[in-house]
């Protein structure tokens, strides 16, 4: 079963930014979720909510990104909400683990860390719809990591002065990063 609406709405409510982007995108990720009956759930064609990880190395000067294969893009590891997943943290932390093989980040806050709602272009069968994506930043325990490359295309550690330069190439990835400076 999802991850109960309630759950949702308290965490979503309970989040605040001083991004006027983000502002935006909290405001339409909680009217989506209050107004659709599965906000989790990939059938619902129109969009759904997704998890992602920023996961950053010990110091805190890089983040690990994945190349995405379907949208050949640097990002931050994440992807759907699972039936089983208890939370939306809890999907972020299984996100980050498949996507990057790395064992038992450290969760930084139980808060959400950033949230953004993104088009996803139309693919064989399923239309083109948007992700809600809610956000956690992790530690990494050490700098290892294996990629699935049944997931992804590639991985690496890059540095959050690199993501804040690439801001046009890096779109949401560049915010995340400025909140750690």
């Amino acid at each position: 079963m999802f991850i109960k609406k309630e759950e949702i709405l308290a965490q979503l409510e309970g989040y605040s930014t001083s991004y006027l982007e983000e502002q935006a995108f909290l405001s339409q990720t909680v009217s989506f979720v209050k107004n659709t009956a599965l906000p989790c759930s990939r059938n619902t064609l129109e969009g759904h909510l997704t998890a992602s990880a920023w996961i950053l190395n010990s110091d805190k000067s890089s983040a690990l990104l994945i190349h995405h294969k379907k949208l050949d893009r640097w990002f931050q590891p994440g992807g759907h909400i699972e039936d089983h997943d208890t939370s939306l943290l809890s999907a972020s932390m299984r996100e980050a683990k498949e996507e990057c093989g790395i064992q038992d980040p450290k969760v930084w806050s139980p808060e959400i860390f950033d949230i953004d709602v993104h088009t996803i272009p139309k693919r064989k069968e399923v239309p083109e719809h948007l992700h809600y994506d809610i956000r956690f930043c992790f530690i990494a325990t050490n700098n290892e990591y294996k990629a699935d490359l049944t997931e992804v295309k590639g991985i690496k550690w890059v540095t959050l002065s690199e993501c804040i330069l690439q801001a046009d190439k890096m779109g949401s990835v560049s915010r995340m990063a400025l909140k750690i400076q």
